[in-house]
This record gives structure tokens, sequence and C-alpha cells, in this order.
């Protein structure tokens, strides 16, 4: 053995040792003077799939692994099919170099030789999301720059060198097409592999566009209906469009409705806590409409006719609009007082701007699509809670609908109420501990409101939430994310059990396309795995081909959730829908799922 390899072999086992990991020694073959590599447990937590390792045929095969010496992909009788584009075999090597760990380290196959300059290698399997673990490299040699992707990602990338001969990495990706495939990336050079480990951490299911559940299925067929759905601008709101809303749903064979009642602290609805919204009489905030009516006691009489379950849907944080001047004023005076004023009240202005409003680190109120307020203010925290009972105690409601039920963005909230509340100035602190102050605030009034109010109510009313479609990316694929960036640890509440189900927001499958259909798959598969004894209804978006929401619907379905929701119900009627799906996807009528943990 080399004296800087075994020296390097003795740092690791001391390093290793003093964190008080758990050692393994892999097993050398005969003969052998290398030292042996020591790792720390499997590359991923997913369940093991295949080890391949590539070599000359010839070559001894490492303990666990299965050979791949360049040939073209064929099912290689072992239980899977893999192998390249084309012939590769002349491309594999065996060093028995000095440097090597073990066996793995010691063999390899080039990805850019003249006789196949694009190397693909390709392994068959089921539908699914994977990590896959590879090494690249060269015991003998330290040239080249190794970049290899997998699934178009990149998997390794690095610059080996004498003192690192190997480049390491780990990708979760998803898998839909049957095949997982491995190639050079763009800045390779003289590309090697020695070995790659896959493991599968999620199963997808593969669904026909027409595929439905049994006859007496069970499963929650939920059509947001938002407030821009059913009222116009400067228009009185028209109980006529509440009856043809609800016919619609009834006959294609919805058997939910999340009727938004609440946009920013007003009322769609009869309210002694929040002005009426001035959607519903085409006037100003306050006034109420004339003749009188209450649009929420109208829909839930007419969908309970129909036997659809109507459930209240309500903005939590937001307490105005922005305006054209991308400013953020109060809204004006009216009756009952506007929860901007009441937080005034309780908290107070700072160079007029809103104490108890989110700030973000620049000192300025966070002002997106509306005016949000701060989690942290108390003051907000019984209103909402008050404004939830009303609901909850004076109409039939099947459930209530959080939506906005997060910080406004990574960067907030810096405002006087939360730092106050914290005791300290906001993002101070050791890493990530004013993070999970945050999310603490939004999780107490998610939990407050199902302990407080939906449990002592005494019925089976419903709390649910539309969360942010990426919960964490755990991909890498650059998305947002509902834990890190908005503070909303929606699994979290699953699997605290305070609240009943959660509906990932995974609409969009237009151009540009964040979410086609195996990322869809992906999204709904973590939520599924991560959902404690709670329920996943999966987010659909309405505009888009029929085809593609019927994909979506089955594939819901082959994941094992309780049910999935169209967003939003224009859509699904500028195109016509409703007929396609009562004769495919909804053509077998279904119930909606009891709640079993409130037995």
């Amino acid at each position: 053995m080399s004296r800087t390899v075994r020296r390097s072999v003795v740092l690791l086992v001391a390093g290793l040792a003093l964190a008080g990991a758990a050692l393994t020694l892999l097993a050398q073959g005969a003969g052998r003077s290398y030292a042996p590599i020591i790792v720390l447990g499997p590359p991923s937590s997913g369940e093991p799939v295949v080890k391949i390792n590539f070599q000359p045929a010839a070559a001894e095969v490492p303990p666990g692994y299965l050979p791949d010496s360049g040939a073209v992909f064929a099912d290689r009788g072992n239980g899977f099919a893999y192998g390249w584009n084309a012939d590769n075999s002349a491309a594999t090597r065996e060093r028995n170099a000095p440097e090597a760990y073990d066996q793995r380290y010691d063999t390899l196959i080039h990805l850019q030789k003249p006789e196949n300059p694009d190397a693909v290698w390709e392994l068959a399997l089921p539908p699914g999301v994977y990590d896959v673990y590879a090494v690249a490299g060269d015991p003998a040699a330290g040239d080249g720059f190794m970049h290899s992707t997998a699934e178009g990602q990149t998997l390794l990338s690095g610059a080996p060198n004498d003192s690192r001969r190997f480049i390491a990495g780990t990708l979760s990706v998803t898998v839909s097409d049957g095949r997982l495939t491995v190639r050079s990336g763009a800045s390779a050079v003289n590309n090697k592999l020695l070995f790659l480990e896959v493991y599968r951490t999620a199963t997808l299911p593969t669904p026909s566009p027409t595929a439905t559940r049994p006859p007496g299925m069970v499963e929650l067929r939920g059509l947001w209906v938002t407030r821009f759905d059913w009222t116009v601008f400067n228009h009185p709101a028209d109980p006529a469009r509440i009856d043809q809303i609800v016919a619609n749903a009834a006959d294609a064979g919805f058997n939910a409705i999340f009727f938004q009642v609440r946009g920013t602290a007003d009322a769609y609805y009869v309210s002694g806590l929040e002005p009426w919204a001035a959607r519903v009489s085409g006037g100003v905030l306050g006034q109420p409409p004339s003749p009188a009516w209450d649009p929420l006691a109208y829909f839930v009489e007419r969908a309970h006719a129909r036997g659809l379950q109507l459930h209240a849907y309500v903005n939590v944080y937001p307490i105005g609009d922005r305006t054209a001047a991308n400013t953020c004023p109060p809204p004006p005076a009216a009756t009952p007082t506007p929860l901007w004023y009441r937080l005034r009240d309780a908290h107070g202005l700072t160079n007029d701007k809103l104490n108890a409003a989110q700030w973000t680190t620049l000192d300025a109120v966070s002002c997106g699509e509306y005016q949000v307020a701060s989690p942290a203010s108390a003051a907000f925290r019984e209103h909402f809670k008050a404004v939830v009972h009303d609901l909850v105690s004076r109409y039939a409601i099947d459930g209530i609908h959080l939506d906005r039920v997060r910080y406004a963005g990574r960067n907030t909230s810096c405002d006087p109420v939360s730092e106050a509340a914290f005791g300290a100035p906001c993002f101070s602190g050791a890493a990530g501990v004013y993070a999970d102050w945050q999310r603490e605030q939004i999780n107490r009034l998610v939990r407050e409101v199902y302990q407080e109010i939906i449990l002592p109510s005494g019925r089976d009313v419903w709390l649910t939430a539309a969360v942010w479609p990426t919960y964490i990316d755990r991909w890498g694929w650059g998305y947002s994310q509902g834990y890190s960036d908005y503070y909303q640890d929606s699994q979290g509440w699953l699997q605290g059990g305070y609240i009943d189900a959660v509906s990932p927001m995974i609409y969009s499958s237009n151009t540009p396309n964040p979410f086609p259909n195996d990322r869809w798959q992906t999204l709904v598969a973590d939520f599924q795995s991560h959902r404690g004894q709670r329920y996943v209804i999966a987010g659909i978006g309405s505009d888009q081909s029929f085809d593609q929401i019927a994909f979506r619907i089955a594939a819901a379905r082959a994941l094992g959730t309780a049910g999935h929701a169209l967003f939003s119900y224009t859509a699904l009627e500028a195109h016509g829908y409703f007929d396609d799906l009562r004769a495919g996807p909804y053509a077998t009528p279904a119930a909606v799922p009891d709640l079993p943990w409130r037995n």
C-alpha cells in the first residue's frame, strides 16, 4: 500500500470514529494490496434496486454488484435489462492501481472514445422516483473533467487531480418512460464511470387516461370556485351564477366545491366581523348587496340539494390589495371596521407603516399581490379564529379551506411585531432558528383553528388547505419551496394530525411547463408518502387539454390519494369539459371519504 493512500485511510477511520459513526470495511479480492474504502452507510435511504460495476468482462465482480462490460442494451438474464446505445466493450478498463480503494474503484468505462463518442447507458426501471449514486474518475490518472447526467440532470461534475482521483454524486430523478438514461454532460472531457447504484424512493403509476376506480368508489372530487369565477368587478353578483355553477358541477360528477368567501379580510357572506366585499354589491367595500341576499347561505342550500359538499374557502393572511401605483395603502373606512385598522389599533404604525404587516429585510412593507398580516400578531390570530368560528357555527358548511396560509416570501418578516415576539432582530441567531420560529407562527394558527374550532364543533367539518406545490425540492429542479421560501410546513401539519387534508397546488401544465406529468406525479407522490394518517387531495389545473386532466385524475387514483381538485371553475367552463368528465373519469359516482380519525 502506498504511504499516501494508507495515511488517507487512517485519517478517514479516525474522523468517522470520532464522530461516532458506524464503519463498514468492504472486502477485497485475493491478492489486492490497495487500501480498502470505508463507507458511512448507503448513499440513499430509499429501497435498494441495483448496483452496477463498469468493468471488463474478465474482471472480478465486486460483491453485491452486477457487471456491465459495455454490451448493447438488452435483458442481461440477471433480473435486469441494461446496456449501451452501441457496443462499448472496448472502452472498459481494469487498472490494478494502488490508488484504487477497492475493485469498484479499479475498473471503469469510457463514455467518449472515438468508437462511441457519446456513449449512452440505460437501465430499464418501472415508473418511479429514484436516487442515483455514481462515481467517476480513474485510479491511474487525474486528467479530464467528469460530467455525467441522469435523465438530463447533472449527476456528478468535477475535475479529478492527483490528490482526488474520484468524483461522486447523488441525484434524485423521476423515471416515467421505463428507462433511466445516463450519458456525458456538456462539460465532460475524457469522461468515465466506475460504478453506480440505484435506490427507489417512490413508485409512480402508469395510468391510462380512462382509468377509474371500481363501482362504489370513494374519492373527493373537488372544484375550486374563486371569487373571480362567480363575481364581476363593478357588477352586482347574481344568484343565477351560483345556480349555474352548482348544476354544472353536479352534472359533471363533482362531489365537493371549495367556494371562496374571503379574499382580503372581506366577506362574501353576511358577516358581523368583516365588511362586505365590493365584488358582491358591485360598489365599494362594506356596501351590502341590494336586494339583500347571502351568497354563502344560498350556495350551501343549492349545493346540498344536489348532493355536493360545500367548503368555505378563505384567504388567510391578505389584508389589502396592491394598487396600480404598486403600493399597499390601507383599505377605505367601512363597517365593520376593516382588519387593517384593527391591527393598527392593536400594534401601531412606524413611519406610516403598519407594524403588524409583513416587512422585508429592507424595512419595507411586503406588497406583492397583497398586503399581508404578520403571522406573529396575536390580534390577527384571534380575529381570524373568530372569523372561522363564525362560519362554522352559523352555516351548514362541510369544511373550511385555507389558502394563502404562508409568508409572502423568504425575506419576510422583519416587522416590529415579529421582532418583538421573537425577542431579537429578524433572521438573527443560529442558522435556521428564525425560519423555524416563523414556521411555528403559521403552525400555531392552523393547529389552533383545528383544535379550538373544528374539533369542538361536534360535526365532521373538514379543515383543508391549498399548499405550495413543492414542499422541499428534493430533486434539484430549482422550484421554490413551501418549507424554506414561504415557511409553510404543510407536511408537518399532516404528520402532526391538526389538519384533515392538503391540496398541493400543482396546477400549471402550459408552456413554460413547470409541472409536466412525471414531475406532477413525483410531487403528489412526495406529499402522499409524507401524509401521516391524513389525506392528500391532488391539485389539477383546468386550463389544459382534457387528456392531460384525465391522465392526472387517473394518476392520483393510482397513487392512492383521497381525491383531487380542479382549479378552477371558469377554465372548465371555457373549455366545455363538464360533459367529458361525466362521460370519462367521473362516469362512476363517488362518495366523499369519511374522516376516521374523528371517530
